[in-house]
């Protein structure tokens, strides 16, 4: 940082970060929540492909798993979950048919229980697929790869969230926790849960957040530091090593590049690197909608299949159901810029 600026815009930049954190500390992730919303809960029994499907259909972004028999939320599952789980199955067979299956009989109490593996480093292979017999207390320590939320309902007896993915927080908590568990527990969905009772307010997301901070701070006085400083300045964004992939190339390694890398999306590129468009995690969800199980079941793969084999291009004009505008930006673009265009995304 000091690099790039003098050491009185350094100290300015810092007093701008100190502000926005100070309006998250002050502020409730209730005060987040919108005035009318509506949460989809999927039950911790239904099968994967089952679950991403009812996500496509109600066009939610995530949903809190719920399971009945322990009377608890066990995990928030997200569209942009697929790609690991494909790279999950995929390390026994990339068999279309075979991946088809696995998310057809596989449920999202199997998944929990693997994320919550991944979370503690226990091996994944320790995980079995059937749900099972041990007692609610028992089941804590087992899904004890993230810190459980406790929650009592408004009669005054207990129960417990499970947060395998440590993607929930509460009404009551300040926003600045919520963002912490975004941030510490790399995931892209929080889960935020009224206090007194087992219910379920809304789903917050990055882009969320970042359109509470522009509406509330962006425009005062203090934040202007931060605010209209060039992203590059701010070292916010990546410029080396960038991945990309062709129309040509196979849906596939779109996913490989997606789930190795971290990333919601991968650039489309021309032969002469001109960016054409970009394949994204909703586009590989895609690939579950009924239309498109439906389609590559009439085509060539011959029945009930996911179409990983597919080219990005064929798979974009079967599957996306209008065409996007990708949103680019420079390094010059400051701070705000960047927020007022997530603003009209």
């Amino acid at each position: 940082l000091e690099a790039l600026m003098g050491h009185d815009d350094q100290g300015e930049v810092l007093a701008a970060r100190a502000q926005v954190t100070h309006f998250l500390r002050t502020r409730l992730a209730d005060d987040i929540v919108p005035e009318s919303s509506r949460v989809v809960v999927l039950d911790a029994a239904m099968s994967l492909r089952t679950a991403f499907q009812a996500l496509l259909e109600s066009g939610a972004p995530a949903a809190p798993v719920w399971h009945a028999r322990y009377n608890a939320y066990i995990g928030t599952l997200a569209i942009a979950d697929l790609v690991e789980i494909l790279s999950h199955f995929a390390m026994a067979t990339t068999d279309p048919r075979a991946l088809y299956h696995a998310l057809s009989t596989q449920t999202l109490f199997y998944w929990a229980r693997l994320s919550a593996a991944t979370a503690s480093g226990r091996s994944l292979s320790s995980i079995g697929t059937s749900a099972p017999t041990t007692p609610p207390s028992a089941l804590d320590l087992e899904m004890s790869g993230a810190a459980a939320v406790a929650v009592r309902h408004t009669d005054g007896s207990a129960a417990t969230v499970l947060g395998p993915n440590g993607c929930f927080a509460l009404a009551d908590d300040s926003l600045y926790k919520a963002c912490c568990v975004l941030r510490d527990r790399a995931v892209s969905h929080v889960t935020i849960l009224a206090t007194n009772e087992m219910l379920a307010l809304t789903v917050m997301t990055h882009r969320a957040v970042l359109r509470f901070v522009q509406q509330h701070i962006s425009r005062t006085e203090q934040s202007t530091a931060l605010f209209d400083r060039s992203i590059a300045e701010l070292r916010i964004g990546t410029f080396v090593e960038l991945v990309t992939v062709s129309y040509g190339d196979s849906v596939w390694r779109a996913v490989e590049l997606m789930s190795q890398r971290g990333i919601s999306a991968v650039p489309v590129v021309d032969e002469h690197g001109m960016i054409l468009d970009e394949y994204t995690r909703l586009d590989a969800c895609q690939l579950l909608s009924i239309e498109s199980t439906a389609s590559s079941s009439k085509g060539d793969l011959g029945g009930d299949a996911i179409g990983v084999e597919l080219t990005i291009g064929d798979s974009l004009r079967q599957n996306r159901q209008s065409a996007i505008q990708v949103c680019t930006c420079r390094r010059s673009d400051s701070l705000r810029l960047i927020f007022e265009r997530f603003e009209l995304a």
